[in-house]
C-alpha cells in the first residue's frame, strides 16, 4: 500500500505494475492518467514499443484499476493543484518496468517503501501491529486488519 502526495505538476514515468493487480483511489485533488499499450511481444530485453491510447482525469473518490504485465500508464497532478492518492497492490511492488516511447526502451525498476508493516495472528486469533512474533504466533504480511485500526 502506498500513499502518495503529488505536488502540482508532478508526474510518474510511464510504467507497468510488475504483472500484478493494482488499485488507485484519488483522495484529494485531481490526477491525469494517460494509458499506453505495448505493441511488441515483450520478448527482447530492454526493448519496448508502446503507443498512447487514451487519457482521463480522475477526481476525488475516483478509482483506477490495473492488471496484467502490459497494463501501462503515466499519472500526473495538473499544474494548477496538488493531489493525494492511495495505491493498493495485490503484493508488494518489488519490481516493475518504466518505459521510454521516444527510444523504444524499457528498464527494470525496484519498488522502495518508507515503511513495511506486518501483522501477526496471536493465539486468540486477533491481529496485532507488527513486532517480533512470540512463540505460537504466525506472521501475516501485507494486510491491514480493522482490529488493528480500531474499526
Amino acid at each position: 500500500m502506498l500513499l502518495l502526495n503529488w505536488d502540482a505538476g508532478a508526474a510518474s514515468p510511464i510504467h507497468d505494475h510488475g504483472g500484478q493487480h493494482c488499485w488507485m483511489v484519488v483522495l484529494d485533488g485531481e490526477l491525469e492518467v494517460e494509458n499506453y499499450a505495448r505493441t511488441d511481444r515483450g520478448d527482447v530485453a530492454g526493448y519496448a514499443r508502446i503507443e498512447a491510447r487514451d487519457a482521463q482525469t480522475l477526481g476525488a473518490g475516483a478509482i483506477d484499476m490495473r492488471s496484467g504485465p502490459f497494463d501501462l500508464h503515466r499519472v500526473a497532478a495538473p499544474h494548477r493543484a496538488p493531489a493525494v492518492s492511495l495505491h493498493v497492490y495485490a503484493a508488494p511492488l518489488n519490481e516493475y518496468f518504466v518505459y521510454d516511447p521516444l527510444s523504444d526502451r524499457c528498464e527494470r525498476a525496484a519498488g522502495a517503501y518508507d515503511a513495511v508493516l506486518s501483522l501477526y495472528v496471536n493465539r486468540s486469533g486477533l491481529r496485532a501491529p507488527a513486532r517480533d512474533p512470540l512463540p505460537g504466533e504466525m506472521p501475516m504480511e501485507g494486510s491491514i486488519s480493522s482490529e488493528v485500526w480500531g474499526r
